[in-house]
């Protein structure tokens, strides 16, 4: 539950996230939601814990959420070279980035 909460205590809105994204140099960041929790979510996983299940459930019901978070990254392959040939790393880089 600790766990839970320090997520949802530090998280950004999408917006921001857009933002920092911008701001960072990607291009096109769009955040896509596959899910938001609501009411019975919350209450769900505050069961049990001590905390007054349906006073937070109320403060988190349609902010809490799971995505895909989309950016191009700057200076991408050229057209003339083939992404599979050129990705040789598990997470997708042609670069150093991760190494």
């Amino acid at each position: 539950m600790e766990l839970w909460v320090g997520c949802v205590a530090g998280a950004l809105s999408d917006n921001e996230f857009v933002a920092l994204l911008g701001d960072a140099g990607f291009e096109n960041p769009t955040v896509e939601f596959t899910r938001t929790y609501e009411i019975e979510d919350a209450k769900a996983f505050l069961v049990n814990t001590g905390l007054d299940a349906d006073r937070v459930a109320a403060e988190v019901a349609g902010r809490v959420g799971a995505a895909f978070v989309r950016a191009t990254k700057p200076g991408g392959l050229s057209a003339d070279v083939s992404p599979v040939a050129s990705l040789s790393r598990s997470c997708g880089c042609a670069d150093d980035c991760c190494a």
